[in-house]
């Protein structure tokens, strides 16, 4: 990471200490959502910026915001794209995961899901992978908050 991006992240700290949660601007203070959802802790919110991003997400069991900079503008929705086409992801293809008891707290909004090929769930009769959620997947007992959510373009074997 350039000292221009830990800069702006410093500064974007120091701006909200007061208020208990950070604001991590992506690409601004950092180049990848993801990253900014293993720096993020509870409370905080990632606020992704218009473009296209090569990566799949996981939120880690954290109870964070992660949203486009107008979730209420279809235009900018679609403007805004997690496009996993191109990760190499193993057995987690998924765009979006939710693996570990995500509650209400852990909030999806204002971003166009695609190109993901699903979470391997098992073998079928044949041993061939079965996979499920080529979007958004969430194993039982995680129930995140999903809000003005494109999906669309993503698949499933099995």
């Amino acid at each position: 990471m350039g000292h221009d991006k830990i800069g702006a992240m410093i500064l974007v700290m120091a701006t909200v200490a007061g208020s208990g949660a950070t604001v991590i601007d992506v690409p601004g203070d950092m180049e990848e959502i993801q990253q900014a959802i293993q720096f993020a802790t509870d409370g905080d919110t990632v606020l992704v910026q218009p473009g296209t991003y090569a990566e799949t997400l996981a939120f880690l069991g954290k109870g964070i915001t992660v949203t486009g900079i107008a979730p209420e503008d279809s235009i900018v929705v679609a403007a805004t794209v997690v496009d996993a086409s191109t990760t190499p992801c193993g057995d987690s293809c998924s765009v979006a995961t939710f693996l570990s008891g995500e509650d209400e707290r852990s909030f999806l909004a204002g971003l166009t899901l695609t190109g993901g090929r699903g979470t391997l769930v098992g073998l079928d009769s044949y041993f061939n992978p079965s996979t499920a959620g080529g979007g958004i997947y969430c194993i039982d007992g995680s129930a995140p908050s999903l809000l003005r959510i494109v999906v669309k373009g993503n698949s499933i074997q099995g």
